[in-house]
Formats: structure tokens, C-alpha cells, sequence
């Protein structure tokens, strides 16, 4: 086999397998299912509304008057987030598709290269199969879209590093930590790669190799990181130009068993957010590999290592909402504005690499050990395709792109209001407030995660009475808030309020809301997905009920039309 041949196999083949995993992306269009917490509730509706202001590089207290009658700008974030660049020059859903497959595909290079340099042996016949069946696996992970490269960057990343330790950099190796915090999280993953990096120079200093061409790189990294979330560290070290809602977040704390219990789950099955995937197949491989590598001696201290990392880590998750450490993170400020919890955002690059040493120990039994390692690739294929996003949402709401935010839908509501969407504000009763804002509504409610705490306040005035009724919701609202919805009592008590399109038969009996608060705030209308019984709610009146086939919901306009 020449060498062309060999490099379609070992990349061709699984760049192929990638873009299958991705094709209903593109065969679909918008009717296929996209990620919907945390991503279609919220990121992609910032991003639009963001890119569709004139308020992109705006000062950080300058308003966007589309979300909370008035949101900070520095609340969206950074303009230099290359996420964002995507929605300015693309409409959402290509700019949504182009993201995808760009992390994807960077993930998939990150680990084949880093595999090949530092972690495996390529003398080992098994090397190509396992170096290409790791980094595929990596690559399918269903990461979470609006974080980029947080996790799907982070072997090219350490790639970089490595070279640049071992004094083996190239200039590509420098425009790698110059671009990543571009497309990147900083306080998700990269503050916290960036302190295992610490430890590693810190390791070097004690042996005696003063590594400042290793410790220059870190540097120009986090500078990097700073000029580009300059709006965040302005908030948290300057001028804030307002008080957090997140001052009043009051986090459950839990006993020290319970602390322990949790971060032996996260060990065993990881986190939403920075998913591994890894309690199927990988967890028993790995398992497997650690007996092996004592025997064979091969890839033993890494084994370990990694392993004690991923251990260390899942206890610090668990451990950081352990009740002993409030007095602690209460009085140290750096503990109080940073959650170290974060760590397991590695955990993701951790597993793979135990899955590539596990796997090339194994691949040494004798008979058994090609065709396992071969199998558990495949295994661990066709489970990360199961729990690809595509496939979890068709599993649980099967509701697509298209029919999430109903555009063809919100344009007739907006027709049949027939103002303009300035001059009155809505809310949203059943779906997500995101809904409207991608629609160009002005709400009053919405899902931000940093915005003025006055304003939670303020809104609350509007829910009191349903809050009253309904201690969860109470305690969810006053001790989080990020979720600002018109909350009712008689819908499902957590906050992911998703209507199912089943005829909307239920209708809410009483909606205790304060109707003076609203209109005062500039509230006109309430975008529902279920019914208002009109009669036990005298200042909301019905105007219309718009359906569209292509939409998930039937959507019912009130007014509110009667101060009380």
C-alpha cells in the first residue's frame, strides 16, 4: 500500500465516518434535531439578536433593548468570539451547521496528531487503528455547540504545548494558543488546562529545567484570553456598572458523604456539558488496560496517572458543593467568584487518552487482543452515535430547528399585532422566551446568565403570586433567577417549560400574576402554548390562536388589557 492509500485510510476513512454522523445536518436542513437546553433556548437566540443589533462593539453598559426591556451589553459577551463572527456573516442555521462541523473536524485532527506524537508507540503494528479509532471517537462526541473549541480544541491545544515544552514548536504550534481563545472558553475549560499546564512547568522548575520558553507560552495564552473577554474582566475587576443577579445565587450544599457520592457519579458517568461518554466501554477497557499494562509493562505510569487526574477531578466536583468549604469559598474571593468545579471540562481528552493507552496495551494479548481492541472501537462508535444531540432530542422532543422557533408562525403574530415590535413588550407562558426574541420580539423575560440583579427583582413582582404557590419554583427563582420566565404553578415545576404539541388540551385555571407590574414594565402580550381560562382571569383577554404545521407549538395571544 503506498503512502497516499495509508493516509486515506488512517484519515480519509474516518473523516468519512464524521461526516456521516453530521449528514442530518445538511440532508435535513433546519427539520433536523438540534440540542435544545442550553442551545436553542439561549445561545443561539443571543447570537442573533446580538449580531442583528448595531451594539456589537458597544460600550459594556450600553443597552440592548430587545431582552429584559433593556440588557447590558456586556451580558452577551465578547464581539471577538468567533462564534458570533458566524451568525454576522451567515444565517443562524449555516452559521449553527459551519460551527459543528468545525469543531468536529478540529477535534478529530487535535487528537489524531497528539496521539501519534506523544502518546502512543508507532512501532506498534495496532498504532494506525488506534490512533485513528481514538481520534474518531473523540471527534463524535456531542460537545456542547456555543462553547467551540472549549473541549474539541483542547488535544490540538495541548499538542501545541507539548511541542513548545520539548522545544519542539513550530510557528503553527504558536498560532494555535494565539487562536484558540478566540473560538474558546475561558472560565469553562481553558483557566483551568491552563493550571494543569502550571503544574507540569512547576514540575520542570523542581527537577531543575527552567522552561521559559514553556512558561512564555502559557502567558501569551491567558493574555490572549484576557484582551478578548476584556468585557468580563472589566465587570469583575473594574467598573461593573451593575450588581450580578448571580450575587444572590445560593448554591445546595451537601453533606460530606453526599459531596463524596457525587463526585464518585461524575467519575462514573461525567457531566451535561462536557460530555465523555466514557461508563460504557471505555470505563471496563480501561479497567481491563491497568491489569494488562502491569503485566506487559507498557504505558503503566500514564495509565495510572491519567486515571488519578480523572479521580482527582470528579472529587473536586463532588467536594465543591460539600457544606465544610462555604465558610472557605464565602471569605477567599477567587474561590467565591471562580468554580473550580470546572476542572471536568478535561475530563472529556483525559478518557480518550486512557482509551488509546488502555487499547494499545491490550491490542498485545495474544489472539484476543486485535480483534477486542477492534470491537470495543466499533462499540464505542455506535454509542456515541446513539447519543449524538441529533438522536437524544429525536428520542426525547423531536422537535426540529424549524419547528422550534417557528418562524413562518411568529411572522403572522407579528402580523396580526401589526406595531412595531419596539413599541410593546411580550412574554412567553409554556415555551422558552428565546422563541420570541429569534423572532425579533421584545421580550421582558428571557435566560441570561449575568444581567442586573434589580431586574430580577423587578420581574418578580410580576410572579409573586404564582412563586408563592409553588415552594420548587420559589426556591428555583430566588436562589438561581437566570431562567426570568412567567412561571405558573400548574405547569411542570422545573424550569424547562417545552410544550409536547399534544392539542394543547390543558389550560391553566388561575395565573396569579401581577398585571399592574407588567404593563408598567411595558408588558402588552403573553405568548402562550397552553390555554388561560379567561373567566378565573379577568385582565387577560385572547385575541388569537395561530397554528402552523411546521411549528411545535399552537400558540395562543393575549392581551393583558386591565391593570389590577
Amino acid at each position: 500500500m503506498n503512502l497516499y492509500s495509508q493516509h486515506l485510510v488512517k484519515v480519509g476513512f474516518p473523516i468519512l465516518i464524521l461526516l456521516i454522523y453530521l449528514s442530518p445536518l445538511i440532508l435535513l436542513g433546519q427539520d433536523a434535531y438540534i440540542l435544545i437546553h442550553d442551545n436553542l433556548d439561549s445561545n443561539i437566540a443571543w447570537f442573533k439578536v446580538l449580531a442583528e443589533s448595531d451594539l456589537i462593539f458597544a460600550p459594556s453598559e450600553k443597552h440592548i433593548p430587545n431582552i429584559f426591556g433593556g440588557l447590558p451589553r456586556v451580558s452577551l459577551g465578547t464581539e471577538f468570539n468567533l462564534n458570533l463572527w458566524l451568525y454576522i456573516l451567515f444565517p443562524p442555521y449555516i452559521a449553527y451547521v459551519i460551527n459543528l462541523f468545525a469543531i468536529h473536524q478540529l477535534a478529530f485532527l487535535g487528537m489524531y496528531i497528539l496521539l501519534g506524537r506523544y502518546f502512543l508507540n508507532d512501532t506498534d503494528k495496532h498504532f494506525p487503528l488506534i490512533r485513528s479509532g481514538v481520534a474518531l471517537c473523540f471527534s463524535l462526541l456531542p460537545f456542547w455547540p456555543s462553547g467551540g473549541l472549549s473541549v474539541a480544541g483542547l488535544p490540538i491545544a495541548l499538542y501545541a504545548f507539548l511541542n513548545i515544552r520539548h522545544r519542539k514548536d513550530h510557528y503553527s504550534d504558536w498560532l494555535v494558543i494565539c487562536l484558540l481563545p478566540f473560538y474558546s472558553s475561558l472560565l469553562a475549560s481553558y483557566l483551568f488546562f491552563l493550571i494543569v499546564l502550571s503544574c507540569i512547568l512547576i514540575y520542570d522548575f523542581i527537577r531543575g529545567k527552567r522552561n521559559f520558553h514553556f512558561l512564555f507560552s502559557m502567558i501569551i495564552m491567558s493574555l490572549i484570553f484576557v484582551l478578548v473577554q476584556y468585557r468580563l474582566f472589566q465587570m469583575l475587576l473594574f467598573d461593573s456598572h451593575f450588581i450580578s443577579h448571580r450575587s444572590e445565587f445560593v448554591i445546595s450544599s451537601y453533606n460530606f458523604s453526599a459531596a463524596i457520592s457525587d463526585g464518585l457519579k461524575n467519575f462514573l458517568n461525567g457531566q451535561y456539558h462536557a460530555h465523555s461518554l466514557h461508563n460504557k466501554y471505555i470505563l471496563p477497557a480501561v479497567a481491563v488496560g491497568l491489569i494488562a499494562s502491569f503485566a506487559y509493562r507498557d504505558h503503566l505510569k500514564s495509565i495510572v496517572l491519567l486515571l488519578m487526574m480523572a479521580f482527582s477531578i470528579s472529587m473536586i466536583y463532588g467536594l465543591w458543593r460539600w457544606e465544610g468549604l462555604n465558610v472557605i469559598k464565602e471569605n477567599i474571593f477567587i474561590l467565591r467568584s471562580v468554580n473550580f468545579s470546572r476542572f471536568h471540562w478535561l475530563h472529556p481528552v483525559i478518557w480518550y487518552l486512557l482509551l488509546a493507552l488502555s487499547l494499545s496495551v491490550l491490542s498485545k494479548i495474544r489472539i484476543i487482543g486485535p480483534p477486542l481492541v477492534s470491537i470495543l472501537i466499533l462499540f464505542q462508535i455506535s454509542w456515541l452515535f446513539y447519543n449524538s444531540n441529533f438522536w437524544s432530542e429525536y428520542r426525547t422532543n423531536r422537535i426540529s430547528f424549524r419547528a422550534f422557533y417557528a418562524e413562518d408562525q411568529f411572522h403572522e403574530i407579528s402580523k396580526f399585532i401589526g406595531e412595531n415590535e419596539n413599541d410593546f413588550r411580550v412574554v412567553s407562558l409554556g415555551i422558552h422566551p428565546s422563541i420570541a426574541q429569534y423572532n425579533n420580539f421584545f421580550t421582558l423575560d428571557g435566560y441570561v446568565v449575568n444581567y442586573p440583579l434589580y431586574y430580577k427583582h423587578q420581574f418578580r413582582e410580576i410572579i409573586a403570586g404564582e412563586l408563592k404557590k409553588n415552594e420548587s419554583l420559589k426556591e428555583y427563582y430566588d436562589n438561581w433567577g437566570s431562567r426570568v420566565y412567567l412561571f405558573s404553578s400548574e405547569l411542570r415545576e422545573n424550569g424547562d417549560y417545552l410544550a409536547n404539541n399534544s392539542g394543547n388540551e390543558f389550560e391553566i385555571s388561575r395565573l396569579d400574576i401581577s398585571t399592574q407590574a407588567f404593563r408598567e414594565m411595558g408588558g402588552r402580550y403573553i405568548i402562550s402554548a397552553v390555554k388561560i381560562n379567561e373567566e378565573n382571569n379577568p385582565g387577560i383577554t385572547l385575541l388569537q390562536i395561530f397554528i402552523n404545521p411546521e411549528s411545535a407549538w399552537d400558540i395562543y395571544l393575549y392581551g393583558v388589557n386591565e391593570i389590577q
